[in-house]
């Protein structure tokens, strides 16, 4: 995914996505890719660590639906 992808679908501006993903790259927990001549530019894949790394927060944050009372 490039940070442009990733900007739009959260509704920032890349100029703000973009140290982002740099320090998860520095972190080891995402990948830089670097495109083929034909599609210049550079894209960013999670690794292996920080697909552990989400599993470990996902499991730290309780639900929305935990948080908020029920409704009647």
């Amino acid at each position: 995914m490039s940070a442009r992808e990733l900007a739009d679908m959260a509704g920032l501006p890349v100029s703000s996505v973009a140290p982002k993903l740099q320090a998860l790259v520095k972190a080891g927990l995402a990948r830089r890719h670097w495109g083929p001549g034909s599609s210049p530019g550079r894209t960013y894949s999670i690794t292996d660590e920080g697909e552990d790394h989400l599993m470990r927060l996902e499991r730290k944050i309780p639900s929305r639906d935990a948080e908020s009372p029920q409704r009647r």
